[in-house]
C-alpha cells in the first residue's frame, strides 16, 4: 500500500514536470517525461483502474498534442484515439463526469486531422464535440457555454475554410452571442473572445461579399483589441495590428484608400515593434 501511493505521488509529481516542460516548448524532455509518466500510470492502472485509466488517457492526449506540434504524426494519431477510446469507456460509465473529456479528446482528434489535411473526419469530430457541449452546455451552462462557444468557432472556421459559407456564417454567429453574453458578465475574462469572433466573421463576410457587414464587425473588433491593447499590450498588440491589417485591406478593396492608409500604416509600426 505504502509503495503504491509513492508511486502515485511520483507520477502526479512528473505530470506536472511534463506538462511544464511541455509549454515552455522544452519538447524533447517533456516527450521523454510525457513517456515515462505513461508507463507509470499504465502500470497503476492496472491495480488501480477506477483511479488511473482518466489519468493514462489525459496523458496519452498531452503526449499525442506534443507529437501532432513537434510532427510525429502516426504516434500523435494512436495517442489521441487511445486517449479518446478510454474516455469513451469512461463517459458510458459516468457521462456527467467524462463527457467533457471526451469531447475535448474529439476536439484534439479533429485538429489533428485538420494538421494533416482529413477534412472529412475533421468535421465528423468537430460536429461530435459541438453536440456534446450542447449538452453539457444545456446541464451547465455556466461551466460550458465558453467551451460550445470555442467549439463553434472552430467548426465555422473549418467551414469558412472549406467553402462551406452559409454554415461557417451560423456557427460564428451562435458564438458570437455565446461570447457576447459572457462577456457581459465577465469583461475581463471574454472580450477578446468576442473581438476574436466579430473578426472571423467579419473576414468571412469579406470573402462573400458582404461588405458593410464586414467593415462593421472588423470596426466593432478592432476597437476591443485597442481597449485590451490599452490594458495589456504586451498580451494583444499583435491581435489589434492583425485587426488593422483586416480593416486596412477591405478598404483598400473598396477605394476607402485614405482610411486603408491609416489603418496599415499603423498596423506595420506594431508588427515592426514587436518583431
Amino acid at each position: 500500500m505504502e509503495k503504491d501511493l509513492l508511486a502515485a505521488a511520483a507520477a502526479d509529481a512528473l505530470f506536472k514536470s511534463a506538462f511544464q516542460l511541455h509549454r515552455n516548448g522544452k519538447y524533447t524532455e517533456a516527450e521523454s517525461a510525457y513517456a515515462k509518466l505513461l508507463a507509470n500510470y499504465r502500470e497503476l492502472a492496472k491495480e488501480d483502474p477506477e483511479e488511473y485509466r482518466a489519468k493514462v488517457a489525459s496523458t496519452l492526449n498531452n503526449l499525442g498534442t506534443l507529437h501532432v506540434q513537434i510532427g510525429s504524426y502516426s504516434d500523435a494519431e494512436a495517442e489521441l484515439e487511445e486517449g479518446l477510446a478510454i474516455y469513451r469507456e469512461l463517459a458510458q460509465e459516468k457521462p456527467a463526469l467524462y463527457g467533457s473529456d471526451v469531447a475535448s479528446g474529439l476536439m484534439n482528434l479533429g485538429n489533428f486531422h485538420r494538421e494533416t489535411g482529413d477534412f472529412s473526419k475533421t468535421e465528423s469530430e468537430f460536429k461530435a464535440a459541438l453536440a456534446l457541449y450542447r449538452a453539457l452546455a444545456q446541464e451547465a451552462p455556466e461551466e460550458y457555454e465558453p467551451e460550445l462557444a470555442s467549439a463553434l468557432n472552430n467548426l465555422g472556421t473549418l467551414h469558412g475554410e472549406l467553402g462551406a459559407f452559409s454554415d461557417a456564417e451560423a456557427e460564428f454567429r451562435e458564438s458570437l452571442a455565446i461570447r457576447r453574453a459572457l462577456a457581459d458578465r465577465y469583461p475581463g475574462a471574454y472580450r477578446s473572445d468576442v473581438a476574436k469572433t466579430l473578426n472571423n466573421l467579419g473576414n468571412l463576410h469579406n470573402v462573400i461579399g458582404s461588405y458593410s457587414d464586414a467593415e462593421a464587425e472588423m470596426k466593432e473588433g478592432l476597437a476591443l483589441y485597442r481597449a485590451l491593447a490599452r490594458e495589456e499590450p504586451g498580451a494583444y498588440n499583435a491581435d489589434l495590428a492583425l485587426a488593422l491589417n483586416n480593416l486596412g485591406n477591405l478598404h483598400s478593396d473598396l477605394g476607402s484608400h485614405a482610411d486603408a492608409e491609416g489603418e496599415l500604416k499603423e498596423s506595420l509600426a506594431l508588427y515592426r515593434a514587436l518583431a
